[in-house]
């Protein structure tokens, strides 16, 4: 009722609220052009979301990601995955969402259904393989370590950390700031400022000037907005304390600040939208200011929710979605027609036709988000879409769009976006098109087999990662539609996907029955005139315990004059196999620079009774990370430590070189001869906890 106190009391929505880590909670919301209710989660945080009293496995677990929750469905979901303490997000003219975030690169352009690089942690689905990075191609801190460049990175932005995002839309400040992301440098106490500019499906975000020194260490500042005079608010924690712990007295909460930033000498004055009628809020959309715009639009959408909208404000909001001449008001008209009520099909058929790009990328995506959408109406217009829309943005809402649809109805626009030249490099499309079509490999193997195969020379990205997510499927079941695949290809390059597709399926198992299909493979294979596909036809041998496998391997490691890539492939091979056969080939490495290191780490693995002497033998000419590998190895079994401290107290090895982790290693063998030996060299140890 306007007096700025609660109508009643407060009703909890949503809990499972986590703060593991108390400044990576959830924060920073804001109404999307959507009529969700967004905000950020950070990465150290792990909650589970749901309705009150929702079963721990019905819940949506969440950290480091953009959340949306939607205020007449009461539907709660992730709309993005990943970065690291998102502490800001806001919305462009286009409705494209950017966020900001601390420690890792700070700016992201934010897709739904996107997943993107972590500060720490693993995706949620493991056969992701791949995210999307920072649009910026710029840091506001210098050096190689984020933390080590806050106080020394005064003229590259101030430092690593991040609070609030703004997009200033407000309309009054000079035109060069409009679409300009503006955020706070925590530890540079200053307002940066990123320019947005379009590439691709995307954006780069290029460093601009900073917009406001505080020049005050105790600043604080956690987010700006611009509100209906077109001038900036910005929130002050005010605290000299920057930094997170545990302590929850450790911060000063007595001292927060408002603060308001103004272009000119215009007074504010007071503005009421709840006493506009629903024509005079629509005629709001005209506005330059886009606070006007939201706020009219959340408005609406709470009139349409109570069943108090004017009747005829919907056809009116149709008629401009389609006709008005400015993109943007089209765009304007088309969310607020969808949050009083969805997009009605006339419209939705009119809209994919628009002219503008993000039009029709944004009709895509709202026309799935109705309450029953026809999809045996929409795919085919998607499917056209997905084959002859010359826009990347419309084919990265497509892309978005396939994660929200059943999976049978999932291929055809795939398979026709995948086939589009030119894209393979874009920031966002092929890791976008494969998020959608992951699950499918489990779904129909055979199918997503043809489709990977089909997309090698346009979308690469995706045909490696399909042919990975096949070999990987449980059981190894997967395995025999991609050797059956390598047996009708004539391509060495496609053979050679196949065969690394399938190593790196299998990476980690020791040995694997081969399936009956891989007798015929090998044979034609290793008939190859290609000397890389014979190297992992042969690798790929071994880790299915094919005994003339191991032993041309073992050549080839062997062969002095073979290619180095070539012999480091096949070690590596015949170590994870743990070749039992390989330990006097490793010692006759020992002599040679380019694959010493990787010899005397993997002598570890073998109980030789003549390895601690010849690794002695040659331990003075090796270079500091080899002789690390050494005392590695030989601290890795009883009777070669011995012959490690045998060696130091006869002082032909000195005693600092043992470092402190090893000896306790040697400690951790349990042996009463070596902890003698390390008592007189080392002195008494104990165990911590």
């Amino acid at each position: 009722n306007g007096d700025d106190k609660p109508d009643g009391e407060p009703e909890i929505l949503l809990d499972g609220w986590e703060w593991q880590d108390t400044h990576e909670t959830l924060n920073t919301f804001i109404w999307g052009p959507d009529g969700w209710l967004y905000g950020c989660h950070g990465v150290f945080t792990h909650s589970r979301v749901g309705k009150p009293g929702t079963p721990d496995d019905k819940r949506t677990p969440i950290n480091a990601a953009i959340w949306r929750y939607h205020p007449t469905r009461h539907q709660f979901e992730i709309f993005a995955e990943g970065t690291s303490n998102p502490w800001g997000v806001d919305f462009d003219d286009n409705g494209q969402a950017f966020s900001t975030a601390c420690v890792i690169p700070h700016l992201y352009h934010i897709i739904q259904g996107g997943r993107y690089q972590r500060q720490a942690g693993s995706h949620f689905n493991p056969n992701t393989f791949g995210d999307i990075q920072t649009i910026a191609d710029h840091r506001h801190y210098v050096g190689d370590n984020p933390h080590g460049g806050n106080g020394v990175s005064d003229d590259a932005g101030g430092g690593h950390a991040h609070a609030g995002a703004m997009i200033y839309l407000g309309g009054r400040w000079p035109k060069e700031y409009r679409g300009r992301i503006f955020m706070n440098n925590i530890h540079g106490q200053r307002l940066n400022t990123d320019i947005l500019k379009r590439e691709g499906s995307g954006y780069i975000g290029s460093h601009g000037p900073d917009f406001l020194l505080t020049g005050d260490l105790a600043s604080q500042i956690l987010n700006i907005r611009y509100g209906p005079d077109g001038n900036a608010f910005f929130i002050d924690w005010y605290d000299t304390n920057a930094c997170h712990h545990r302590d929850v007295q450790g911060h000063d909460r007595s001292n927060g600040r408002v603060y308001k930033v103004s272009w000119g000498d215009a007074k504010a004055k007071p503005v009421d939208l709840q006493k506009l009628s629903d024509e005079q809020l629509v005629m709001m959309f005209a506005e330059k200011n886009d606070w006007y715009v939201r706020h009219s639009r959340r408005i609406l959408q709470e009139r349409a929710a109570a069943g108090k909208l004017d009747a005829g404000m919907r056809k009116q909001l149709g008629d401009l979605a389609v006709r008005h001449f400015e993109p943007s008001r089209r765009l304007r008209a088309m969310w607020t027609l969808h949050v009083t009520g969805e997009l009605p099909d006339e419209i939705v058929s009119a809209l994919l036709r628009d002219k503008d790009e993000y039009v029709r990328a944004w009709t895509v995506q709202l026309a799935l988000e109705r309450d029953k959408p026809n999809l045996a109406v929409l795919l085919p217009q998607f499917t056209a879409m997905a084959k002859n829309d010359p826009s990347p943005v419309v084919q990265l809402y497509l892309a978005s769009a396939m994660q929200r649809v059943p999976l049978a109805d999932r291929w055809q626009v795939l398979s026709s976006l995948v086939q589009r030249s030119g894209d393979a490099d874009d920031h966002n499309l092929p890791l976008m098109y494969w998020f959608a079509a992951e699950p499918l490999a489990e779904a129909d193997p055979e199918q997503a087999l043809v489709f990977a195969l089909s997309c090698g020379d346009t979308m690469p990205l995706v045909r490696e990662f399909m042919l990975r997510r096949i070999g990987g499927l449980k059981a190894n079941t997967g395995i025999a539609a991609l050797l059956r695949a390598l047996n009708k290809s004539a391509d060495d390059s496609v053979r050679l996907v196949i065969l690394r597709s399938i190593r790196s399926a299998l990476a980690g198992q020791r040995r694997v029955a081969p399936p009956t299909e891989w007798t015929p493979v090998y044979k034609k294979l290793t008939e190859s005139k290609n000397k890389d596909v014979l190297s992992e036809t042969t690798a790929l041998g071994v880790t299915f315990g094919d005994k003339a496998a191991f032993g041309t391997m073992r050549k080839l490691v062997a062969s002095k004059e073979g290619d180095v890539g070539a012999r480091q492939t096949a070690l590596q091979a015949l170590l994870a196999a743990k070749d039992s056969e390989l330990a006097a080939t490793l010692q006759g490495l020992l002599e040679e620079p380019v694959l010493r290191e990787a010899a005397v780490t993997g002598l570890a693995q073998y109980d030789d009774p003549t390895t601690p002497a010849k690794l002695l033998a040659i331990y003075a000419s090796l270079s500091p990370s080899e002789k690390r590998a050494a005392l590695g190895t030989l601290a890795s079994r009883a009777p070669y430590g011995l012959a490690l401290l045998q060696a130091i107290a006869e002082k032909k090895i000195p005693a600092t070189d043992l470092p402190a982790d090893l000896a306790r290693q040697l400690h951790n063998l349990n042996d009463d001869s070596i902890n003698e030996r390390l008592a007189e060299i080392w002195g008494t140890g104990r165990s911590t906890a």
